[in-house]
């Protein structure tokens, strides 16, 4: 991560306005150096229940000079844009009673016992600034409220108000939190999904040119910076992304046919987000985050499709191979251990032997409801609905090889697929 901060220019400058609380202070000019003797720092981010992490504050209490330096960062973006004053208090006025203001400044509270400022100066933007911080990590509150921490940078120039006080310029680093989402804010792809493979190979079909997801973590923070946001998107088989923002997928494993997408020991999902808690053992952000998806309950998914009404998945098999297994899963990116996972089965929406595929035979799962191929039951399905921010993935083991002519995910209310008509691989 880039430390971002700003030069400190330590000009001697009138840079703030005055507001006076009661009264005029007839003290002499203090002298306000945060490194000076009997200066007393603070950094306060309040956790509230509900509410969660909220704006950190850095108090400078000023002891001999009775003052206090305030520095406020907001946590409603990345900008953590800084909202500094300096408060001024009588001479007789206790040093407790200026920590109860300061209490009740970081906390919102009323305290009677509270000393009251004679005078508030505001520093001005153009003499306090911060830019981004160091991010340092990810915690989740039990509310579900997802925060990131960093180390900000902030510097606050030299600044003077005649007569009054002299602020000594410095820079200094405080911790903040930033308010990330608790998941609500994924945007849908609505049903149906009809997609036919219209790519001219694997990397163009699993980029975000092809078909983006709809989510956007813009104004969020740089750990849920997606780098492949493609609604499509390989588990396995690629390395990196090229220049044109497309993954170098290994096409022996995923590749776009002139009659479909082949499917060969290899896995891909369909309206997967990137994960806030992504797998410490994968290099891939979006692979095996299921894994703390399952340690965190209180989290339920995190992809685009909206599975909470009775829906179906189907494609038309043009090949199957004689070996493997082909499988459909809910709300799981396990990579490839998947098949070994204990909740892989609670997930599970399908897993059939490859020589039962009937090559020219649409096969359909109804979620809830029978997996049929063609017109004919051949088993039941989990009663997995899903969440309203769900993603799908299918699979297709190390033995198998299957290819799939179209993919079809609607509400069983709809009936997209009838206008399909499926027919084996021509030679």
């Amino acid at each position: 991560m880039r430390i971002v901060g700003v030069i400190l220019v330590s000009l001697l400058i009138s840079a703030c306005s005055g507001s006076s609380s009661s009264g005029g202070s007839s003290d002499e000019t203090r002298q306000l150096d945060r490194f000076g003797e009997g200066v007393q720092r603070e950094s306060r981010t309040p956790d509230i229940n509900g509410p969660g992490y909220q704006a950190t504050i850095d108090f400078y209490h000023f002891t001999q000079q009775n003052a206090v330096l305030v520095a406020r960062f907001p946590n409603d973006s990345r900008d953590f844009g800084i909202q500094a004053s300096v408060a001024l208090f009588g001479s007789s006025v206790s040093d407790d009673a200026i920590r109860r203001w300061i209490n009740s400044e970081a906390t919102g509270t009323s305290d009677p016992r509270a000393a009251r400022p004679q005078e508030v100066f505001d520093i001005d933007a153009e003499h306090a600034r911060t830019l981004d911080g160091i991010y340092a990590d990810s915690l989740a509150r039990s509310s579900g409220g997802l925060y990131e921490r960093y180390q900000v940078e902030y510097e606050i120039d030299s600044v003077e108000e005649a007569g009054t006080f002299r602020l000594q310029g410095f820079s200094a680093f405080t911790p903040a939190y930033l308010w990330v989402n608790n998941f609500s804010e994924i945007v849908n792809t609505a049903l149906p999904v009809v997609e036919t493979f219209e790519a001219e190979h694997a990397a163009e079909f699993f980029s975000p040119a092809y078909k983006p997801l709809r989510t956007r973590y813009a104004r969020f923070a740089p750990s849920l910076d997606d780098p492949l946001p493609a609604f499509y998107y390989p588990l396995c088989c690629f390395d990196d992304i090229d220049n044109l923002g497309q993954p170098v997928v290994d096409e022996g494993r995923l590749a776009i046919e002139e009659q479909g997408l082949r499917i060969h020991d290899a896995q891909f999902t369909v309206g997967q987000t990137q994960h806030l808690y992504r797998s410490s053992n994968n290099p891939n952000p979006k692979v095996d985050s299921t894994l703390y998806h399952h340690s965190h309950s209180d989290l339920t998914s995190w992809g685009e499709l909206d599975l909470t009404e009775p829906y179906r998945v189907s494609f038309c098999v043009r090949d199957a191979s004689a070996h493997g297994r082909l499988g459909v899963w809910a709300d799981n990116n396990a990579g490839e251990a998947l098949f070994d996972r204990p909740f892989s089965h609670a997930s599970r929406l399908m897993l059939l032997d490859t020589d039962l595929l009937i090559p020219g035979q649409r096969l359909t799962v109804n979620v809830p409801g029978d997996i049929l191929i063609g017109d004919d039951v051949v088993s039941g399905v989990a009663q997995h609905l899903g969440t309203r921010k769900s993603f799908l993935q299918l699979r297709v083991d190390r033995e198998g090889d299957v290819l799939i002519s179209d993919l079809v995910i609607e509400y069983q209310s709809e009936n997209n697929s009838a206008e399909f008509d499926c027919q084996p691989l021509e030679d």
